[in-house]
């Protein structure tokens, strides 16, 4: 079964997953494949680990 992602982690903030594909050019689930400038990986957010109030470090939209 495969969660619905509302958000990935990387370069110390939450992004929403349209900006994190325009960032790394990727289309699919980032985890695992990608890492950040900091050379950590991008990994993913679901909605229970989110409070409900947080918005994407780049675009600024809520994330659910």
């Amino acid at each position: 079964m495969r969660y619905k992602i509302y958000g990935y982690t990387f370069e110390a903030d939450i992004h929403c997953p349209e900006c994190t594909a325009k960032r790394f050019n990727l289309n699919d689930v980032f985890e695992g494949k990608v890492n950040d400038r900091e050379n950590n990986p991008v990994r993913a957010l679901h909605n229970w680990e989110l409070n409900g109030d947080e918005s994407c470090g780049d675009c600024h939209e809520m994330l659910f």
